[in-house]
């Protein structure tokens, strides 16, 4: 450690948040668009797509749609089932999350399989529930809320955990468990393995 009597001078300047833009890059192609899915804000932009109810696709292994390698995982937003301005659409969630949403001209490709076979499919917006409260790991489910209603901006339905034997898991097609204090058997009440066993 070291120390003076002395004013040191330093130069200071006020932190600010890098600015991140998005963008469309194509211009109606004849496909649609994809979007990899690698950054976290393409998680956010997920979640968008959802919610403004365009149909979106998922690459279950890497493809090559026309020259434009898309990483398994990366999603493509197809022209034909999608509204006609969904491009205007794709163009505000880029602005708003800061990804890039990449044309695709062809369904074709040398590298991998086409974008029309069975390595390509449709995603289901998700519907999460959140099992809470306690004796569950209170600092585990804060974690989880403040990831989906935070960062990606996806509504969670917080569950009572030990009610879960009543709980109408009908309406979900996401469930999550979150560490408990004890065996989940006991912490999750009477029916509860059961009705989780038959969602």
């Amino acid at each position: 450690a070291y120390s003076t009597n002395r004013q040191v001078g330093v130069a200071r300047t006020r932190w600010q948040k890098p600015m991140i833009t998005g963008g469309v890059r194509g211009v109606d192609p004849r496909i649609g668009f994809g979007l990899d899915m690698t950054s976290d804000r393409s998680l956010r932009a997920l979640v968008q797509l959802f919610e403004r109810r365009l149909v979106v696709e998922a690459a279950i292994k890497d493809l090559d749609a026309g020259g434009v390698v898309l990483p398994r995982g990366s999603v493509v937003i197809p022209r034909r089932p999608n509204p006609a301005n969904y491009a205007a659409v794709l163009d505000s969630i880029a602005g708003l999350t800061g990804v890039e949403f990449v044309g695709l001209e062809s369904g074709r490709g040398q590298l991998g399989p086409d974008l029309g076979g069975d390595e390509v499919q449709l995603l289901r917006a998700p519907r999460v529930a959140l099992a809470a409260a306690v004796p569950s790991d209170v600092s585990n489910v804060g974690a989880l809320w403040h990831l989906f209603d935070y960062k990606l901006g996806l509504p969670v339905s917080m569950l009572e955990i030990s009610r879960l034997g009543d709980a109408d898991l009908s309406i979900y097609n996401v469930l999550i468990l979150p560490d408990t204090w004890g065996p989940l058997s006991r912490v999750a009440g009477p029916g509860a393995l059961e009705n989780i066993k038959t969602w």
